[in-house]
């Protein structure tokens, strides 16, 4: 369990709430408007991925716009909930100067990007997920695939050193590498003439017949 304590003395008053307490309003879509400056993409993926989360979940977090509207954090959020045909969404109105606003909206996400995953731990809880929890997780099939696959009990020592390797991480690639290789696991199905083979079965008959080209084997 990680340890949260620190040798920080205690705040005898909480974080500084610029402009007063925040206040949570359901505003209409229209409303608003995504930031032009936005330094974040959204790809189709990381669109789809929010509207399975939203459909899902609902929304758990307000947008934060400034007094204008204009969204300084959440601009996925926003255009996930418009192209759902959503009429309201919750946002939050920041105070902060267009300075400091400009910088929190990047460092709300680079900040998130700093932790690491416990690939041990999140095994573990997938494992106890059904299935429509997990396809609203923004990992696709063959990311999550190993992760409910692997054994994380220490084998018995056999003097194997491939015994005491650990589990490697997901592997990441791109959109157009993944339609790539859907393709290619639609004729491994095909050919095999089983519908059922799962990705992770499609993959290793593919470096199979690639290994068994590089040595001549017919």
């Amino acid at each position: 369990m990680t340890n949260l304590s620190t040798e920080a003395e205690p705040m005898e008053d909480p974080l500084p709430m610029p402009g007063g307490d925040l206040l949570v309003e359901w505003v209409p879509v229209e409303d608003l408007s995504e930031d032009p400056e936005n330094v974040r993409s959204h790809s189709d993926r990381n669109i789809s991925s929010l509207q399975s989360s939203l459909t899902r979940f609902g929304q758990q977090k307000p947008i934060v716009v400034n007094p204008d509207g204009m969204v300084i954090a959440g601009n996925g959020t926003l255009r996930a909930a418009i192209q759902m045909g959503v009429e309201k969404v919750a946002i939050v109105r920041t105070q902060l100067g267009a300075g400091d606003a400009r910088a929190y909206a990047i460092a709300d996400n680079r900040i998130a990007e700093l932790a690491d995953w416990d690939w041990e731990a999140l095994g573990g809880q997938l494992q106890l997920m059904e299935p429509g929890q997990l396809e609203s997780l923004g990992w696709e099939n063959y990311e999550v695939e190993p992760l409910l696959q692997v054994s994380w009990t220490p084998p018995e020592p056999t003097g194997n050193l491939g015994d005491f390797m650990l589990p490697a991480s997901p592997v990441k690639i791109t959109d157009v590498q993944r339609d790539v290789f859907s393709e290619a696991c639609e004729k491994v199905r095909d050919l095999e003439g089983d519908s059922t083979l799962s990705e992770g079965e499609c993959l290793e008959t593919i470096c199979k017949v690639y290994l068994a080209g590089l040595s001549g084997d017919s």
